[in-house]
């Protein structure tokens, strides 16, 4: 699948010198509903006896804001009850909480709008290349997704957030039901925000390091995607975009990725519209 991703011009050329590009956390995102999803019911009282049986007490009482030595006093009956009735608030506030998804998911937020609404250009350009002045990027990512190392689907847009049923679980936690669950909370997004036509690249923090990079010098913590030259298809620049930055990085660009179409964004005079021409074909 392809996806334009916008940046301004210093991360746009920093990520192609490096051939990283950062991938984002949900807590990154601006949209409260980002990553969101609900749970109904509880799961069956069979399921949560065999998860009780593999949960110590202290790590209960973590989970469903407890005193430990508290639900040490309590018959195992009672310490059931407790459990069982939390079961479906800590669902909620916790293993579908951005934190959760922080620590084990990175995500490269791309569109593809330009290829279904060339109006789009103008805006997108403006809200997410620096105010024109920026760069977009074309990257493919058939070939790691074909390698089950990332995963790259367009986003849905609703008026309905996800919901799991949880009395439909047969095990916890290691549940199919729960990662399509969580699948589709990343993957959706409420209608407001369609104008976007986002495609979404995911990949976990387990994901092999020939595809994944923790950290840099200037930032440790990031997670990056490694990006080869044959998967960056284009590069464009902003109609604003500082025409001698652009000329000093013109060789780099060209050794660098010589399957890439190299283009410059400009201004109609006598329309609202933005076009590009190309700078350098692709090799």
């Amino acid at each position: 699948m392809k996806g334009y991703r916008y940046l301004d011009l210093h991360w746009g050329l920093w990520s192609l010198r490096n051939g990283l590009f950062k991938l984002n956390k949900p807590s990154d995102f601006n949209d409260p509903y980002d990553c969101y999803g609900i749970s109904k019911n509880n799961i069956p009282l069979e399921v949560y006896r065999d998860y009780r049986r593999r949960l110590p007490i202290r790590e209960m009482a973590v989970k469903f804001g407890r005193d430990a030595d508290e639900l040490k006093e309590l018959s195992d009956a009672e310490l059931e009850r407790v459990g069982y009735t939390n079961f479906g608030t800590h669902f909620d506030t916790v293993a579908m909480s951005r934190t959760t998804l922080d620590k084990n998911w990175g995500i490269l937020c791309m569109t593809d709008a330009k290829n279904e609404d060339p109006h789009a250009d103008t805006l997108f350009w403006s809200l997410y290349a620096d105010h024109a002045k920026g760069m977009r990027i074309l990257l493919d990512t058939q070939t790691l997704d074909e390698s089950k190392q990332t995963i790259t689907h367009k986003v849905l847009y609703t008026d309905d957030v996800p919901v799991c049923d949880l009395s439909l679980l047969d095990t916890y936690p290691n549940s199919d039901l729960l990662r399509r669950f969580i699948c589709r909370c990343v993957w959706t997004k409420g209608k407001a925000w369609e104008r976007e036509k986002e495609v979404r690249l995911v990949a976990s923090r387990q994901t092999s390091t020939n595809v994944l990079q923790i950290g840099t010098m200037e930032c440790p913590d990031n997670l990056y995607l490694k990006v080869t030259p044959d998967m960056v298809r284009s590069i464009e620049f902003a109609p604003r975009a500082d025409q001698k930055e652009i000329s000093a990085c013109l060789e780099m660009l060209r050794k660098k990725y010589p399957s890439a179409t190299i283009r410059q964004a400009a201004m109609l005079r006598e329309r609202y519209e933005i076009v590009t021409e190309e700078i350098f074909p692709a090799g």
